[in-house]
């Protein structure tokens, strides 16, 4: 179910329902927020950003552990009004452009195409390091799983751009409901990798 995805509508592809995007969308492992603390010292007062940060599923924690001030970069006006209500905390700042055109520019390389944008570690790697404005860059990936009952499986996939991009949309998760109701008996192991890049701004 591979589609090439338009930037302007992946932009704004599931701000239509921010709650429902929301509640559908796992936690990040606990090993990433660990990983920022021991490697970016993430802790009270430590300024940070965020990119593409949706309806807060990692903002929540990156204020609770400190981030202050916290510049959340989103280019949905939907989904930031959402992140802005959930999280009426004075520390964050929630920006709404998209992130090429935000104050903190950085713009990565389009990368092979041939696997997930965050996977493609060397082009994400060499996009940082031709930037010239950050070294000792680092990048850690871990694989997990999560099991889905027949409604949280429609409800994740319906978050996927790949999937809001069609005009079978509907079709698709019905499907995938059926699937997930009858061939998997209801519960559907879901695997999943989270990748982290993080760098140090150069002097």
């Amino acid at each position: 179910m591979e589609s090439f995805i338009e930037r302007d509508f992946g932009r704004r592809a599931f701000g239509g329902d921010p709650g429902g995007y929301d509640s559908a969308r796992p936690a990040y492992p606990d090993w990433v927020y660990q990983f920022l603390r021991d490697r970016c010292d993430l802790k009270p007062n430590t300024p940070a950003f965020e990119v593409g940060a949706g309806t807060g599923t990692a903002t929540c924690r990156l204020v609770e552990l400190g981030a202050n001030p916290l510049v959340a970069v989103e280019p949905d006006h939907r989904l930031a009004a959402f992140l802005r209500e959930s999280i009426p905390d004075k520390a964050l700042t929630v920006v709404v452009e998209p992130f090429e055109e935000a104050v903190l520019r950085l713009s990565p390389s389009a990368g092979s195409g041939e696997i997930p944008f965050a996977l493609d570690t060397k082009s994400r790697l060499a996009a940082l390091e031709r930037t010239h404005a950050f070294d000792s860059v680092k990048h850690r990936t871990s694989a997990w799983s999560i099991v889905l009952d027949p409604d949280q499986t429609v409800a994740l996939y319906a978050t996927y751009s790949n999937i809001n991009i069609r005009p079978d949309r509907e079709n698709i998760l019905a499907e995938l409901y059926r699937i997930a109701r009858d061939e998997f008996h209801g519960s559907v192991a879901r695997n999943m990798v989270t990748s982290l890049y993080v760098a140090r701004r150069t002097p």
